[in-house]
């Protein structure tokens, strides 16, 4: 796997010198070093389409629930706060879930809500609509409401 920044070069190496939209999401930092990469390069791109930030950390992290996580045979209980994201409670308790965009538009960080009741600002709620029936969820920019139960897949 590659790692370190994306780069003209980069893309280059995967893409050749063919035409392709540019989809760009994730925290400010990827954004603001990739948003004018069009202009600056001679890549062909066709498009540049933007999903801007993470679901915001409030200042007062609020109430305190009991989030038990289940990764396969694992069954895991953590501390998750009112004021941050089910995906921040995850990473602070050093377990490394799947995440990718960190909007909620990907869904690579989709779990299965077991029980309790949570919150997904409007403008974050890109789930699709089975996955919003059937109980799941994107920890990246979901809150929780109580204590809570999920299952996230393990890699």
């Amino acid at each position: 796997a590659e790692s370190g920044f994306i780069t003209e070069q980069l893309i280059s190496k995967y893409l050749g010198d063919r035409e392709f939209t540019l989809f760009i999401c994730g925290p400010e930092g990827l954004l603001t070093s990739l948003r004018d990469l069009p202009k600056k390069s001679s890549l062909h791109i066709r498009n540049v389409r933007v999903e801007e930030n993470e679901a915001p950390v409030r200042e007062n992290p609020g109430s305190s629930f009991r989030l038990t996580v289940h990764i396969g045979e694992k069954v895991l209980e953590i501390p998750a706060y009112e004021g941050r994201t089910i995906l921040r409670a995850l990473e602070d308790a050093g377990i490394a879930a799947p995440s990718a965009c960190r909007t909620g538009s990907c869904g690579f960080c989709r779990a299965r809500l077991v029980s309790g009741e949570f919150e997904v600002p409007e403008n974050l709620d890109k789930r699709r609509a089975a996955d919003a029936v059937y109980g799941y969820l994107h920890p990246c920019c979901t809150y929780p409401r109580s204590d809570m139960e999920i299952e996230i897949r393990e890699d």
